[in-house]
C-alpha cells in the first residue's frame, strides 16, 4: 500500500481507533509520534516482560505473551524465571534411551554430573564450552566412566594448546574394582647404583639428602586421578601418572606452552624430569590446590582442632595466629551434615548462613569462601610433610645428629580467601592487587535465585560459580579451568618492560637565542689569512745552465 500511495516509506501506516466513521483515516506518523501511539507502549512491555522471564523460544513467545497483556492476565506465569533449567522436552538430550522388551538395564558404574546443566550455569559466569563441544565431551566422558574403575568423574578444565588441546577429567578411583583389576606382580631386586672412583673419594662419609618419597593414591596431591585427551581425538583418554614432589618443584620453576602431545620433550632451563605428561600432571595439581574453592560451611572438618584456652598474665586471652605447621596427616573434610535446628540458637548460628543459602549477598566477600584443597608445601611439594626415617649412625660414632630442618608454616584447612597472598606489580596502579575478584552475575528483587562468579587472578581461567536459592541450605557450586596453564607471577618473577625516561627539560637562558647569518665572500677574504710570499729568483741557476 505505501508503494501504491507514493508516500515515503520512512512513514507509518496505522488506523485510528477513535475514528468512528465509516472506512478509516490513515495517518503519517514520525518516530516521536509512534513512541507515544498505544502500540508502541504494548510492545515495550511485551519485551520487557521476556527480558525479565527470559523463555527458551523469546521469538514464539511473543505473541503468547502480547495476548496475555491484552487480556490483563499474568504473562508467562508458568516459565521459570532465572538461568536454563532442565525442562520434560530436553530429556531426551541428557539421558539414556529406555531398554527395549527383553533386554536388562544396564547399570551405572559411576556418577557424573550433567555436563550440559553445569555449562549452562558457567556461561553466566562467561568461561564455558559451546553447546556442541559440551555433548562430544559428556558422551566420551560416559564412555570413560563406563570402562575404568571410578566411583565419580567431573570435567576439569580445557588447557590451551599449540597445536591442539587437552580435555582434563578428575575422578576418584572405587578402591574395591581397582584391587580385582590390578595384578599381583613379583618385585624385581633393586641393583645397586655403580660409582666411579672420584664419586667414591668425594662422598666419603657422605650422606645425600633423604629423598621426599610421593603420596600414595588417594592422599593429598594424588588424592584424584586424572584422565586427558584432545580435541582431535575426544575419545581417546589417557591417565596421567601420580604424581612426584620432584615434578611440582621443578614446574614452578618453567614457564612452558603446552604443544598438545604428552611425550613432547620440556626444554626448559633448569631441565624438567620429564615429558610433557609429567609437566601436564605438576600443573594440574598446582592449579587444583589452588583455585578449588567453595562457599563456607559447605564442607566441615570431620575432626575438628580442640579451642587452646591458654591465657597471658593478667586473664587476657593469647591471639591465636592463623597459619599452622604443615599437617602430617591432612585433615578430613566432609558434606555429610544437616541443617540444625531453629531451637538450638548456638548450632543454629554457626551455620545460619549455610542454612539460609547465603542471603543478603554473603558470597560477595571473600571471607564466605574457603579452600577445599590442602596447600602444597614450598620446600617438599607435597601437601602433607614428609619426614625422613632417623638414622643413628651418627649417633653410634659419637657425633651429635643435626638439629631438624624447621617446619613450613601454612595455611590451615579450609582457610578462607581473605589470607591469600596479596599479589604485587611494581608497574600497576595498586601496590597489593587482590588475588580473587567475585561478583554477582543474576540476582533480580523478584527472584529468590542468585547467581555469583569468582575469578582467579593467579592462575588466569580458573573460576568457580556458586548458584543461591532463599531458603535452601548450600550452593550448588562448580570449579572449572579454561586457560593456557601458565601462573600470572609477580613482577618479582616476571619480566616487565622497564618504564621509558622522563621528558628532558627545555633550555632556561636568560639572553635571547640569536640565528647566525652566514658569510659573504667579501667577509670570507677579510677575515681570511694573508697569502704565503713567493720566493724570489736570483738567475744564478740560470747562468750555470747556459755554461753547461
Amino acid at each position: 500500500k505505501l508503494a501504491e500511495t507514493g508516500q515515503p516509506k520512512s512513514r507509518f501506516q496505522w488506523v485510528d481507533p477513535s475514528y468512528q466513521g465509516q472506512g478509516t483515516m490513515n495517518h503519517s506518523l514520525t518516530p516521536s509520534q509512534l513512541q507515544k501511539s498505544p502500540l508502541f507502549n504494548h510492545m515495550q512491555d511485551a519485551i520487557a516482560t521476556l527480558l525479565i522471564n527470559k523463555p527458551a523460544d523469546p521469538s514464539s513467545m511473543l505473541e503468547l505473551v502480547s495476548k496475555q497483556l491484552l487480556k490483563g492476565t499474568q504473562p508467562l506465569k508458568e516459565t521459570k524465571k532465572g538461568p536454563k533449567t532442565l525442562q520434560q522436552k530436553d530429556l531426551p538430550r541428557y539421558t539414556k534411551p529406555a531398554p527395549k522388551e527383553g533386554e536388562e538395564e544396564e547399570e551405572e558404574k559411576g556418577n557424573m554430573p550433567d555436563l550440559m546443566a553445569v555449562m549452562d550455569q558457567l556461561v553466566w559466569v562467561g568461561v564455558a564450552l559451546s553447546e556442541s563441544e559440551t555433548y562430544r565431551v559428556m558422551v566420551s566422558m560416559r564412555k570413560l566412566l563406563d570402562s575404568k574403575p571410578l566411583l565419580n568423574v567431573r570435567l576439569w578444565g580445557k588447557i590451551i594448546g599449540l597445536s591442539v588441546d587437552y580435555y582434563i577429567t578428575e575422578g576418584e578411583i572405587d578402591p574395591e574394582a581397582a584391587q580385582e583389576e590390578e595384578d599381583p606382580s613379583p618385585e624385581g631386586e633393586e641393583e645397586e647404583e655403580k660409582k666411579t672412583v672420584y664419586e667414591d673419594l668425594n662422598t666419603y662419609k657422605a650422606k645425600p639428602p633423604p629423598k621426599v618419597q610421593a603420596e600414595g593414591r588417594g592422599v593429598g596431591t594424588n588424592k584424584y586421578v586424572y584422565y586427558v585427551t584432545t580435541t582431535d581425538e575426544i575419545n581417546s583418554w589417557t591417565e596421567l601418572p601420580d604424581v612426584q614432589p620432584e615434578w611440582i618443584l621443578a614446574a614452578r620453576k618453567v614457564k612452558k606452552f603446552f604443544t598438545g602431545r604428552l611425550d613432547a620433550t620440556v626444554h626448559s632451563h633448569p631441565p624438567f624430569p620429564g615429558t610433557e605428561k609429567e609437566y601436564l600432571r605438576a600443573t594440574i595439581a598446582r592449579i587444583t590446590h589452588c583455585t578449588v574453592v567453595c562457599p563456607k560451611d559447605v564442607f566441615r572438618l570431620t575432626d575438628p582442632p580442640e579451642e587452646d584456652d591458654t591465657s597471658e598474665e593478667g586473664g587476657q586471652k593469647k591471639k591465636k595466629p592463623y597459619k599452622v605447621e604443615a599437617y602430617e596427616d591432612v585433615p578430613e573434610v566432609n558434606a555429610d551434615h544437616e541443617p540444625p535446628d531453629p531451637e538450638d540458637e548456638e548450632a543454629y548460628k554457626e551455620l545460619k548462613m549455610w542454612a539460609e543459602g547465603y542471603q543478603e549477598d554473603a558470597l560477595l566477600q571473600h571471607v564466605n569462601w574457603v579452600h577445599l584443597m590442602p596447600e602444597i608445601l614450598k620446600e617438599q611439594g607435597r601437601a602433607s610433610l614428609f619426614k625422613p626415617p632417623e638414622d643413628d649412625a651418627e649417633v653410634e660414632d659419637g657425633e651429635e645428629p643435626p638439629p631438624p630442618p624447621p617446619i613450613e608454616k601454612i595455611n590451615p584447612r579450609l582457610s578462607d580467601l581473605s589470607h591469600d597472598r596479596k599479589l604485587k606489580f611494581t608497574n600497576h596502579s595498586k601496590q597489593h592487587y587482590p588475588p580473587w575478584s567475585v561478583r554477582k552475575v543474576f540476582g533480580q528483587n523478584t527472584s529468590d535465585t542468585r547467581i555469583y562468579a569468582l575469578h582467579s587472578h593467579v592462575w588466569k581461567g580458573a573460576v568457580t560459580s556458586a548458584l543461591c536459592v532463599d531458603g535452601t541450605p548450600g550452593a550448588v557450586y562448580w570449579n572449572f579451568y579454561l586457560g593456557n596453564g601458565i601462573k600470572s607471577e609477580p613482577a618479582a618473577t616476571v619480566f616487565s618492560p622497564p618504564l621509558p625516561p622522563s621528558l628532558q627539560a627545555e633550555f632556561q637562558g636568560t639572553a635571547p637565542n640569536v640565528l647566525q647569518v652566514d658569510a659573504t665572500p667579501d667577509d670570507e677574504q677579510e677575515f681570511a689569512k694573508p697569502p704565503t710570499p713567493v720566493p724570489v729568483d736570483d738567475g744564478d741557476g740560470d747562468d750555470d745552465d747556459d755554461e753547461q
